[in-house]
């Protein structure tokens, strides 16, 4: 569904940017890959996951779409990149269920460069979609002091670092 759905309406609702360096965190098999490509043509491409089989399942999908991505095995609470080295981060849902997501939004507020976008899933989409394991979790927002609300389309929201 992020595909095929969210990531098309999401680009255009919220007017994401293009040509730039995209993060996708918790990328699970890639499957949002292809519409961002196509719709944000992005500079670079990464993926980080910390299942080792959903990396397995991306590398797949970057293979059978001739996409151009770089897979990384990690964990968004400890990420291997550069400080600023991203313009837009994709998040659907991963820092709401990691353990420490202070650690998580921290870690993304690092590597997003100034003038970058968050874009992100409202509370609202992560109860819909995981109402037990998402009942009292919220975004550690306090741990990103530099990542300021920017657009709502309702069930994503978008964040811009200062």
């Amino acid at each position: 569904m992020h595909g095929s759905f969210e990531v098309p309406v999401a680009v255009k609702l919220l007017g994401l940017p293009s040509d730039g360096r995209i993060l996708v965190v918790g990328c699970g098999g890639g499957v949002a890959f292809p519409a961002l490509v196509n719709l944000c043509s992005p500079s670079s491409l990464t993926g980080i996951d910390i299942d080792e089989d959903f990396i397995a399942q991306a590398e797949e999908q970057v293979q059978r779409t001739a996409i151009d991505a770089e897979l990384v095995l990690g964990d968004v609470q400890d990420m291997p990149f550069e400080d600023r080295s991203f313009d837009l981060v994709v998040d659907f849902g991963t820092a709401y269920h990691v353990e420490s997501p202070a650690l998580a939004m921290g870690e993304i507020g690092r590597v997003l460069d100034t003038g970058g976008v968050l874009l992100y899933e409202a509370p609202l989409t992560q109860f819909l979609a995981h109402p037990f394991r998402t009942s009292g979790r919220r975004l550690a927002w306090k741990s990103a002091p530099s990542l300021a609300p920017a657009r709502n389309a309702g069930l994503w929201k978008t964040r811009i670092k200062r």
